[in-house]
């Protein structure tokens, strides 16, 4: 995993800050029954932790400026940014009336 590789925004934590939160992801994903997961699993949790990161970074890219915060704010800020997100896109999805076409698991929420 290369988490130097430029995109829009930069990343600009190194492994030793982010291996913690994926630790603890990991730890969420696997019920805390155990500490091994595939590799295949681990790198996506590690490109969760990216993806969180950077709509942080893109929602308090005014705010913050030059200031840094820790990858783990990061993680949590950025995932209530796109927990809100995915929420009001649902919303917008319900608002057109299309309920039958919304999969099984979301109807259920409904």
């Amino acid at each position: 995993m290369n988490t130097e590789q430029k995109t829009d925004q930069q990343i600009d934590y190194g492994m030793e800050e982010l291996i913690p939160v994926v630790a603890e992801l990991t730890e969420k994903f696997t019920s805390a029954e155990s500490s091994s997961v595939s590799y295949e699993r681990a790198r996506h949790l590690m490109e969760a932790v990216l993806y969180c990161i950077r709509e942080c970074e893109k929602e308090q890219a005014l705010v913050l400026k030059d200031q840094k915060l820790s990858a783990a704010f990061a993680y949590q800020t950025g995932y209530e940014i796109v927990k809100k997100k995915t929420e009001q896109a649902k919303e917008a999805y319900l608002c057109t009336g299309n309920l039958k076409e919304l999969p099984k698991r979301l109807r259920k929420a409904v």
